[in-house]
């Protein structure tokens, strides 16, 4: 695997794990809310049931004032009394009801900003690895071109070192004529000879094989070749 690759799932790791942490706090909050709610329901409607139980005894102790007198109206007033009470905790209850509901709502607008957030860096890093993808290739692309340049080099400057041994060769074998026919204009061994003897360069060991195709241009392919011993210059004879 390439850094760029071990960059990539080492990025999408941590996203992952910080998506995974959100849907947790979010699961976590609902569930502590709906808890709350239920609690808070539950107790309201005890709370309901209650003053409707003391609204009917009012009612009851009220109907019998007439024949009651004084003991039935402190009765009445420690009832009224007591479903202020009620009234007053059920009022509280709501409040905390009220501001436990904003503070989860609060929650949940903070949980969603953050899993926005995540997505939205998610879309980042797809983008960045695209980005990085793209430069890779570009990279591998340029390396290509550069090796296939260099080598490209490589070839032409052994074609020119070539060449210009080739060319060095003859030249001195082209002096070397000059001298002979120099010396065979005033006596000399024969030019012919010493040409003959100049432009012969055999192999080091006595090397033998066969003529397999000839052309009409002189060229001949033959059965040995380097592995014999064979170099570029060396000159047989048929």
């Amino acid at each position: 695997m390439t850094p760029v690759g071990k960059i990539l799932v080492f990025v999408n790791l941590v996203f992952s794990l910080f998506v995974g942490a959100m849907g947790l706090m979010v699961f976590t909050a609902d569930t502590n809310k709906n808890t709350e709610i239920v609690k808070v329901q539950r107790e309201r409607e005890v709370l309901k049931a209650s003053n409707t139980t003391y609204q009917e005894e009012n009612k009851s102790l009220q109907e019998d004032k007439a024949s009651s007198g004084k003991e039935k109206e402190v009765e009445i007033a420690k009832l009224k009394a007591e479903v202020e009470d009620f009234k007053r905790v059920k009022d509280d209850l709501d409040k905390k009801y009220n501001e436990a509901s904003k503070k989860l709502n609060e929650k949940d607008i903070v949980l969603q900003t953050a899993v926005a957030e995540s997505s939205r860096r998610q879309e980042q890093n797809a983008q960045m690895s695209e980005i990085l993808k793209a430069e890779v290739k570009r990279n591998a692309d340029i390396s290509k071109d550069l090796e296939q340049t260099r080598a490209k080099e490589i070839s032409e400057r052994i074609s020119a070192q070539t060449f210009k041994s080739t060319n060095e060769r003859l030249e001195v074998q082209l002096r070397e004529m000059a001298k002979d026919m120099e010396r065979a204009k005033t006596g000399g061994t024969s030019a012919l000879a010493q040409v003959n003897k100049a432009s012969k360069n055999p192999p080091p060991d006595n090397i033998e094989g066969m003529v397999k195709v000839a052309d009409a241009s002189g060229l001949i392919k033959i059965s040995i070749g380097s592995d014999a011993g064979l170099t570029k210059g060396h000159t047989l004879e048929v």
